[in-house]
């Protein structure tokens, strides 16, 4: 399964302070939930208008949901909560899905 998470810079906020914060994010995540395998961030760059980034992780299963969130208060006390709000408010627009590959029948 492959969680996406697309989202714009906000106004004053340069792609390379965005990359900044989601890299230092990523690696927080990685080390909390071992079970999900950062991809990448991808920015859309000469197509179109915006400052558009996209997120890719490779989740095990619906399962990783259930250990993301028995793990929080953990989690706030090594202030991962404090860098993804910092991370959340340079951003506008996040929208987040789930997708799993369609397998032939």
């Amino acid at each position: 399964m492959i969680f996406v998470q697309e989202f714009d810079a906000r106004s004053g906020i340069s792609n390379e302070r965005i990359r900044e914060m989601y890299f230092q994010v990523a690696a927080e995540w990685s080390a909390i939930w071992p079970s999900n395998k950062f991809i990448g961030l991808f920015e859309h760059k000469f197509v179109g208008a915006g400052r558009r980034f996209l997120a890719m992780w490779e989740m095990p299963d619906f399962g990783a949901f259930d250990e993301w969130h028995s793990d929080w208060p953990g989690v706030r006390e090594r202030n991962f909560v404090e860098v993804e709000n910092e991370l959340w408010q340079a951003t506008a627009n996040l929208t987040t899905r789930v997708m799993d590959r369609c397998e032939p029948t």
